[in-house]
């Protein structure tokens, strides 16, 4: 009961980390160009490798990147923004599945 309180804990936590990510953008005034094409991707791929040591599960940071993402969707920009949605979850995922090669990696070179 304690370890699945901690998820829940860890998986609101991220996506308070994933808010404050666009609020700062937007509070900051950032160039748009430079928050939308390096700024977020970079952070939503290190996301998607920390969720994944954290949750143990390649699912979690995509789910929470896309929560994040569609209601900032429509709370922030416009409907047109639905394609970065998609480019963002599938960066996340990619990072989740290079956590996931990281972690099997260091477990079979501990083996051998």
């Amino acid at each position: 009961m304690k370890s699945s309180v901690n998820k829940m804990v860890s998986f609101a936590l991220l996506i308070v980390i994933l808010f404050s990510i666009y609020g700062s953008m937007i509070l900051f005034h950032l160039n748009e160009f430079l928050s939308i094409l390096i700024i977020y991707p970079i952070s939503i791929f290190l996301i998607g490798i920390f969720s994944f040591f954290l949750f143990k599960n390649i699912w979690a940071g995509p789910a929470a990147t896309f929560l994040v993402s569609v209601i900032n969707m429509f709370t922030i920009f416009n409907t047109t923004f639905w394609i970065w949605v998609l480019i963002y979850v599938v960066i996340c995922l990619l990072g989740s599945f290079i956590g996931n090669g990281l972690l099997f990696f260091s477990r079979s070179n501990k083996h051998s």
